[in-house]
């Protein structure tokens, strides 16, 4: 008798049994993988708004206290607020040399950007600080940075494009019942206070007709509310002191404030988000942050996203990071994170 003869072949129920394994392994190998990129990537968007917000207050120890902007007008119906306007005029807060106005809204050489431009006020940190247009944008987005046509930053007034700027800052440009109210562009706003965080997702992220849309809605609810940034998860917020931390929901502001839309009471008490939402809606109280520009409906839908990646969106997606680790990221600040959710600066002992 042929000894061999009792031995079993792979049956096919072997087969899908380590087919199965595979694919459970691939796939929390590629969770994982994605987990570490986005805590990579969420470090480096902080560290891009801690450097913004040092290019506000550097500005704003040259210009007697107040944060950027250019030619401002009070009156929002007028001269709702916009963005990226004329970015290839050569001096955004150029003036006409025989009445003394303002040049807004001139477009090209001898131009300037239209009034209350938010993007033109955040270029004023390329234009005058030494920040590079590169810190404009998150890196868990799309975004490009903006090579401003091979051009010199002061010859330039805006970002190129709305793909060449991936965070929302607080409006610098409030109506004239708002600054009645106390509201201010400047070093003396308060430390709770949202001067800037990752791109207002707009319109069609944030129910601003849900009378249930406040702090203590359900999970679900509140992450429509949430910039498109990081997937919804939440948003890196840079704040009036300084600091930058990531938030949960929109409510990150002073008192909760909803920090994209306007505040639904005049007195900040009230965390419902506002009624409308366009360029003429302006802070309802001195803390009340709005920030713009807002996403455009493609930012939901990214059109690379079937595409295969390149060979540097695939060295980048690599596993980086153990379950803990410390590391450096662009600004030379050692970090240490122990998971997604907790990202912390590390301070060498002695």
């Amino acid at each position: 008798m042929n000894r061999f003869n009792n031995r079993r072949g792979v049956s096919m129920a072997d087969l899908l049994v380590v087919l199965v394994v595979l694919v459970f392994v691939s796939g929390v190998g590629v969770a994982w993988a994605q987990s570490q990129r986005e805590i990579r990537n969420r470090v480096n968007c902080l560290s891009n708004l801690r450097q913004i917000g040092q290019a506000i207050f550097l500005y704003a120890n040259e210009n007697r206290q107040q944060w950027p902007r250019v030619h401002t007008s009070p009156d929002l119906e007028a001269h709702p607020l916009t963005a990226f306007t004329d970015p290839e005029a050569d001096n955004p807060l150029a003036m006409d040399e025989q009445t003394d106005q303002p040049l807004a809204g001139q477009e090209g050489d001898g131009g300037a950007p239209a009034y209350n431009d938010v993007t033109a006020a955040l270029f004023q940190l390329v234009r005058t600080q030494d920040i590079g247009t590169e810190v404009f944008i998150c890196p868990s987005t799309i975004y490009t940075k903006d090579t401003l046509n091979n051009e010199p930053a002061v010859k330039r007034s805006n970002f190129s494009s709305k793909r060449n700027l991936s965070y929302s800052v607080a409006t610098p440009y409030p109506s004239a019942a708002s600054a009645a109210k106390g509201y201010r562009w400047n070093v003396k706003q308060s430390p709770e206070f949202v001067v800037a965080a990752d791109l207002n997702p707009g319109k069609r992220a944030t129910d601003i007709t849900d009378p249930q849309f406040v702090h203590t809605a359900p999970e679900e609810l509140l992450r429509k509310g949430n910039s498109p940034n990081h997937n919804g998860d939440g948003q890196n917020a840079l704040y009036g002191d300084g600091h930058v931390e990531f938030c949960r929901t929109p409510f990150g502001g002073w008192r909760r404030d909803n920090i994209y839309t306007m505040s639904a009471s005049s007195d900040g008490l009230d965390t419902t988000s506002a009624r409308q939402f366009d360029g003429r809606m302006s802070p309802a109280h001195q803390h009340d942050s709005i920030l713009w520009p807002v996403a455009d409906e493609d930012t939901f839908d990214a059109e690379k996203a079937d595409e295969p990646l390149t060979e540097e969106e695939q060295a980048d997606s690599r596993p980086r990071l153990p379950t803990q680790a410390y590391f450096t990221v662009d600004d030379g600040q050692t970090w240490f994170a122990d998971d997604i959710d907790r990202i912390v600066p590390f301070e060498h002992e002695g």
